[in-house]
């Protein structure tokens, strides 16, 4: 959320804003907890803000819409980053489980 909405200059002028304006949940709840933020959208990073490359990221694994709930393309990469992260390249018939005991 804080790499596509411009949350910052809000709380430094002490403005409530909401990311989620004009959503509810299931039970007909407003998203926005706050009902003073519910009324303003938070602004989003222009495109010439120092940030726009992790917008234009989020945007991409949204697929296009940061109001999009298909989470399907971070999850995909996710578990790529996480196999490397984790594996640090080494072949997975390489690795053994951790044995339960030391």
């Amino acid at each position: 959320m804080c790499l596509v909405f411009d949350i910052e200059e809000n709380v430094d002028r002490d403005i409530p804003c909401c990311t989620r304006t004009g959503s509810s949940y299931h039970d007909g709840q407003n998203q926005c907890i706050d009902m003073e933020a519910a009324r303003r959208r938070c602004p989003m990073y222009s495109r010439h803000d120092r940030r726009s490359e992790a917008t234009d990221a989020v945007w991409e694994m949204m697929g296009g819409s940061v109001s999009s709930n298909n989470n399907a393309l971070f999850y995909i990469a996710f578990a790529k980053a996480w196999r490397k992260a984790t594996t640090v390249g080494i072949p997975r018939n390489v690795l053994r489980p951790l044995k339960d005991r030391c």
